[in-house]
């Protein structure tokens, strides 16, 4: 069985940084290295459990969302980024369709 590629999203924050450490440190994930991050986050790279994972702002995240689908293929996004950005994200998924889990909590639930 392959094992399952994942995407954790909202690098580096705590809870984004706790489950991308988990996913590296179980042998049924492989972590894709790219991020997508907030566009308050001035770092362009954060290392996690020594993988260095390349942070990708909002307005290059449609560019690098479709490289990483062609060299990738299928992978699960977990997104923990801020509340803020819980319903721009979801439809930034569902427009590429992406899987994904809203760990964020907030955004506009009726929405």
């Amino acid at each position: 069985m392959d094992n399952i590629k994942i995407m954790v999203n909202g690098l580096p924050g705590n809870m984004a940084s706790n489950v991308a450490s988990h996913a590296l440190s179980d042998s049924r994930f492989d972590l894709i290295p790219p991020s997508l991050t907030g566009p308050e986050i001035t770092e362009t790279e954060t290392v996690i459990d020594s993988v260095s994972v390349r942070l990708v702002q909002p307005q290059y995240r449609d560019q690098a969302v479709l490289a990483i689908k062609e060299k990738e293929g299928l992978f699960l996004n977990v997104d923990f980024s801020l509340p803020s950005a819980v319903n721009s994200n979801a439809k930034f998924y569902c427009k590429h369709g992406l899987p994904f889990v809203m760990g964020t909590t907030g955004g506009d639930r009726q929405l």
